[in-house]
């Protein structure tokens, strides 16, 4: 995957991702910055920096696509043998000044089956995120994202997202109508070089046509201080409150005591590792319930050319269809890099699990999996090929406010992309 196609997935994920109502349980994993290997698709690294930019990425591909859903249920466009032709538009800005940091995203496409004789719209996404440093201590960060599809999907206890260029985001097969938006504020007070203050709120609104609403808000005081190179005690305290429209709200406390760790080994320089750790107190109508929570990362760099990334958590997550959050844990990894600069090629599996936590019974599971090849013509044109398979599965008696409790989804894309820097 190109440096450019990174950042432009990443941003769309961010604008199109489910309302998070336990965002605040996700500890999070950042492993530092490994050199990259420059392809020759997309931008040079020094043109992804630029004060001021703004980028134009195209795609066009032929897709076939099908699930295992009862067709009762399911959309007629995933049938097995269905194919489409489709089109992507994403425009990725980026403004940068002393004291301001702006990026916005947009995306949108469009999807024709010739076998049905139907044109359709897909996501429509955006979002916005900026960092204005007040003074040299303080720093404010803001973002707000919004999403459309004409299709609703449920991917529950994806431990991450799944990197694509946009691909990913295929596996519909309800024709519910979603509307998701949602805000976050983060202000970060650098008291000394040891110590740090953050405080933080986020709300969000998932509106499913036909099915209730899911809705959620948030606030958290969080401690920093480090005690080492390595490891950084971390105090901190939040409250939630989480809603699905049909039923009460529910609102719960985080106890965020924990340490997070992150250094290279000594024995190997390219390899580094980390892992945070915490607790949540859940204020549920049976009962307070208390959870440690968890999560690690190793990063590897192969060579120059190749990384390989895998994470783990152990968590609180919600997922907006049920009324209750789940215990997860979950897994994934990540391989990438150049054969040459113009071959490159990336694959993702995903794997996670979960129970109710109030009823241990009710569970889930969920896999994914995702593989690209990319072969770039020059620097602003590649050709494409990629693959998904996505299956997830909730226990008999879950109540779920939309979508369906159990589906194995599969498609695959070969495609042009261009990209195109409108100004830089």
């Amino acid at each position: 995957m190109t440096h450019l196609a990174r950042a432009g997935v990443i941003a769309i994920c961010a604008a199109v991702a489910p309302s998070a109502v336990w965002a605040q349980q996700q500890l999070p994993i950042v492993a530092p910055d490994t050199p990259v290997y420059h392809g020759l698709f997309g931008p040079s690294p020094t043109e992804q920096e630029l004060n001021r930019r703004l980028f134009a990425t195209f795609f066009v591909y032929q897709a076939s696509d099908e699930t295992s859903l009862d067709r009762a249920l399911a959309d007629r466009a995933v049938e097995p043998g269905r194919f489409s032709q489709g089109a992507e538009a994403l425009l990725s800005f980026r403004r940068q000044r002393p004291r301001l940091k702006l990026t916005a995203t947009g995306m949108s496409g469009l999807r024709y089956y010739p076998s049905l004789g139907e044109v359709r719209a897909a996501q429509q996404a955006g979002a916005v995120d900026a960092t204005v440093d007040m003074t040299q201590h303080l720093h404010v960060d803001f973002m707000a994202n919004g999403s459309y599809s004409p299709n609703y999907q449920v991917m529950p206890g994806m431990p991450f997202d799944i990197p694509s260029s946009a691909s990913i985001q295929d596996p519909w097969v309800g024709r519910q109508r979603v509307l998701d938006y949602g805000g976050a504020v983060l202000m970060r007070y650098t008291q000394t070089r040891a110590n740090e203050w953050q405080v933080s709120g986020e709300g969000s609104q998932e509106q499913v046509v036909g099915a209730p609403e899911f809705r959620s808000a948030s606030a958290r005081v969080l401690f920093l201080h480090r005690l080492s190179k390595d490891f950084t005690l971390r105090l901190g305290y939040g409250q939630t409150m989480a809603q699905r429209s049909d039923l009460p709200a529910q609102t719960y406390q985080t106890i965020d005591a924990g340490v997070n760790y992150n250094r290279s080994l000594e024995l190997s320089p390219r390899t580094t590792i980390g892992f945070t750790t915490g607790s949540a107190i859940s204020s549920l109508p049976e009962g307070p319930q208390f959870n440690i929570i968890a999560s690690a990362f190793v990063k590897r760099l192969l060579s120059p050319r190749w990384t390989f990334d895998a994470w783990a958590s152990h968590t609180l997550q919600s997922i907006p269809v049920t009324p209750r959050p789940y215990l997860t844990n979950g897994v994934s990894a990540t391989l990438g890099g150049y054969f040459t600069r113009r071959l490159a090629v990336q694959l993702t599996p995903s794997y996670s699990f979960g129970s109710d936590l109030v009823q241990g019974s009710l569970r889930f599971h969920s896999f994914a999996a995702f593989g690209r090849f990319e072969v770039a013509l020059n620097r602003l044109w590649a050709v494409y090929v990629e693959q998904f398979y996505y299956d997830y599965g909730f226990s008999a008696g879950t109540d779920l406010s939309a979508g369906v409790p159990q589906l194995t989804r599969r498609g695959a894309r070969v495609g042009l992309t261009m990209w195109a820097p409108v100004v830089r």
